[in-house]
């Protein structure tokens, strides 16, 4: 049947002149996740809203992510309002591009996570993992788990990714990310987008931090070049980048150097770091789950090491169940080029997909108990799921490349962690997501660790 000849799924109805200009944009404006949460439960899986003069299809259902992800991949892109605005920060680069220069950046990146790579990205991790959460030296003391997380994942990311040791820019790093990171969710969010020039709090909040993140990223490829002088060692990221030739001979030009490099720093240390916190907390309100983990931990023998990674599938478990239910990328967006068919409704030429982790993966229609914290979901035993019912790291052409790395990062440190500490949340008031760009806690989640 033609796409043309069927109905549009079902959606919110806009009445009065209004609403129907600006649709759900007001609603939008306000609560995100409050919002779509109501959209999904009113409407079902698949659901049509307006936000002002962009049709958003909203899927929280494996059978219809399959569709832009996979099965007509080609037909969707990434020239989406959000993605927009992404790309007014990290450029031209393998998260925002599309088409040829989308296939250039997974080239580039694509030897960098072999499978002999992430082993000896591996090992370092080991070492690094170790070495940072010895750091915590009192019996008893309070740390801001966020920051202290983000830390461990900027300097795993840096020495294995970067080849570059960045503990000298991590506070740099560190005061630099969230605030560009909440600029651009408040531009994403803004009514009419201002060009970045135009001196408004955001933009200069913005320019601020992109200035010193690309101060960073200089000094990391000054640095990388310097020892490319005198070493044949060219087994990092910012080696490959600066190696890569394309068809016509021509290497790639500093501005796509730099924003390659700024996407490497926020997605390689982003996915990992939240997703940390979050298994923190969701064991510190599960004590059994907690138990098994120290059990696990505890049975082996003498340091971590590269074979424990097989030993430690409950630590896995953990952290792919905090992922689950608060995956950081928890909504994200692709455009219809053409008219498609999505189950028996008809998608609309340019109309943008909202696809939803967060509702897949609390979809009861897919998963048990999906407010459960249960990290036996994941363990090896466990019943297989359909593979678009869990979406942590995408699906698709476009998942992740560096899913593997985030996996036995999180993984080593969560068992660097909890070999060496007990610990609880202490913060005055709830832990809760936020919807900006990540699903990061809100504010600065405290936490007391106490030597075992």
């Amino acid at each position: 049947m033609n796409p043309s000849e069927l109905p549009s799924p079902p959606g919110p109805t806009y009445r009065g002149f209004y609403r129907r200009s600006v649709g759900s944009l007001p609603d939008f404006l306000g609560d995100k996740l409050a919002f779509f949460t109501k959209v999904w439960k009113d409407h079902g899986d698949i659901a049509t809203l307006r936000l002002g003069k962009y049709e958003m299809i909203l899927l929280s259902h494996p059978d219809q992510v399959r569709r832009p992800l996979l099965e007509n991949a080609s037909n969707y892109d990434k020239q989406t309002p959000g993605y927009q605005q992404v790309a007014f920060v990290l450029g031209n680069a393998v998260f925002t591009n599309d088409g040829e220069d989308w296939k250039t950046s997974r080239k580039v990146f694509r030897p960098a996570f072999t499978q002999d790579q992430i082993r000896g990205f591996t090992q370092l991790m080991l070492t690094t993992a170790e070495r940072l959460t010895d750091r915590w030296d009192q019996p008893v003391q309070i740390v801001e788990i966020s920051t202290e997380m983000t830390r461990i994942t900027f300097e795993i990311m840096g020495e294995a990714l970067l080849g570059s040791d960045i503990q000298d820019h991590v506070d740099a790093i560190g005061s630099s990310f969230p605030p560009m990171l909440e600029a651009l969710n408040a531009r994403a969010t803004q009514r009419l987008p201002l060009p970045g020039w135009f001196p408004t709090r955001t933009n200069r909040t913005l320019n601020r931090a992109l200035g010193d993140l690309h101060r960073v990223v200089d000094e990391v490829v000054r640095q990388r070049q310097q020892l490319a002088a005198n070493t044949n060692d060219f087994r990092d990221m910012v080696s490959y980048l600066l190696e890569f030739r394309t068809e016509d001979g021509q290497p790639l030009s500093v501005e796509r150097v730099r924003n390659e490099i700024l996407t490497i720093m926020l997605a390689g240390h982003e996915t990992t770091g939240v997703g940390l916190v979050w298994s923190l907390y969701f064991l510190s309100q599960h004590p059994e789950a907690m138990e098994k983990l120290y059990a696990e931990v505890d049975a082996l023998e003498g340091p971590l090491r590269l074979e424990d990674l097989d030993r430690l599938p409950y630590a896995k478990g953990v952290f792919y169940e905090a992922l689950r239910l608060h995956p950081p990328a928890w909504a994200f967006s692709r455009r219809a080029l053409e008219e498609d068919q999505i189950g028996p409704y008809r998608i609309k030429k340019n109309a943008v997909m909202i696809i939803a982790p967060y509702f897949v993966h609390r979809n009861p229609k897919v998963w048990e108990d999906p407010e459960e914290f249960r990290p036996e979901r994941f363990l090896p035993n466990a019943e297989k799921k359909d593979r678009f019912a869990f979406l942590a790291f995408g699906a698709g052409p476009r998942a992740c490349i560096g899913a593997q790395f985030a996996t036995n990062e999180a993984v080593i440190v969560l068992a660097a962690f909890v070999r060496k500490f007990r610990w609880k949340f202490v913060s005055p008031t709830p832990i809760k997501p936020t919807t900006s760009f990540s699903f990061r806690p809100e504010g600065t989640p405290m936490i007391e660790l106490t030597r075992r």
